[in-house]
């Protein structure tokens, strides 16, 4: 029996985005959170995993420094999941195969490109502007590819807004690679736990844990 329905994929290809809805239970949750902040806090070690403090503020003002810089828990963005048993399990459920075989046929063997955690740390968080995944800076194909995400609270701290629109609305397009969505959209704030796919040619921002998304323009 699919996992997707029909109507799911009817809105994949109006809106850019499907909710999947929750697919780990709290102790799972608790297991990988546990996890995440053992990284960050260097007690689980990989050998060159990227890792990214956040700089708070502009995107520009990034460090592209991305090794371990010591025990604490206002890293950015963290690659290379795949190495870790526990992120490895989720990626490997059902529905990520199916949603694998919708795109590319159930023949083709599937492997990661780019596995990540992405923080918004509390009190801090960098701006993260009108963007499209993929395309030539990744040396991908012209494939307008599904990407999965799940989010997760890992501190008590305000929220940050995530928002999404069709591909042509946004200045920040690649022109060759924009798709039009029918339906204008507006993803904001993914609840706990809550998983979704999108598009990779969905425009797509986020912006502070304590602020709107009104400076992220």
């Amino acid at each position: 029996m699919p996992i997707l329905t029909d109507e799911q994929w009817w809105q994949y290809h109006q809106d850019g985005y499907i909710r999947l809805g929750k697919l780990i239970d709290g102790a799972e949750l608790a297991n990988l959170q546990q996890r995440i902040d053992d990284i960050m806090l260097g007690k689980v070690v990989y050998e060159g995993m990227f890792m990214q403090l956040d700089a708070g503020g502009a995107y520009e003002n990034l460090n592209w420094d991305t090794r371990f810089a010591g025990a604490r828990l206002d890293y950015r963005k963290i690659q290379d999941l795949e190495r870790d048993p526990l992120f490895l399990r989720l990626m490997q459920r059902p529905v990520f195969r199916e949603i694998c075989d919708y795109h590319y046929g159930a023949h083709a063997s599937i492997s990661v490109f780019r596995s990540m955690f992405m923080n918004k740390p509390a009190r801090k968080g960098t701006i993260l502007p009108w963007h499209q995944d993929g395309g030539d800076g990744w040396a991908s194909t012209a494939i307008r590819s599904p990407q999965s995400g799940l989010r997760w609270t890992l501190r008590r701290s305000p929220t940050a807004a995530c928002r999404s629109f069709p591909a042509r609305t946004s200045s920040a397009c690649s022109p060759s690679r924009a798709t039009f969505f029918p339906r204008s959209t507006s993803l904001s704030i993914v609840p706990t736990t809550r998983s979704f796919i999108w598009n990779s040619s969905l425009a797509k921002r986020s912006c502070y844990t304590t602020g709107s998304c009104t400076a992220a323009t």
